[in-house]
């Protein structure tokens, strides 16, 4: 075995809810260039951190690094979808 995850309870799961909501109500207010910036941030600890995250999937679902690559690549794609859309609006 390589790692345990516990499962939520109903209460923690309830909870996790409600702190979305929440932040959702402060998040949707910072401007599109701020979120931006955060998300180009993601972008580059994804990209500094790919090799462990291949490693990672690999452990986790038994993929090949090669296709663990892929999913760290598409994930990376998905980011650099999210910071075009302050030229989408």
């Amino acid at each position: 075995m390589i790692a345990k995850v516990p499962q939520s309870t109903q209460v923690e799961f309830n909870e996790a809810v409600e702190n979305a909501q929440h932040t959702f109500k402060t998040w949707k207010k910072v401007p599109i260039s701020t979120r931006i910036r955060y998300m180009l941030k993601y972008q580059e600890l994804l990209k500094k951190n790919s090799d462990k995250l291949c490693e990672a999937i690999t452990k986790e679902h038994g993929k090949s690094l090669v296709d663990a690559a892929g999913d760290v690549f598409r994930g990376y794609e998905v980011v650099e979808h999210a910071c075009s859309f302050g030229s989408l609006s």
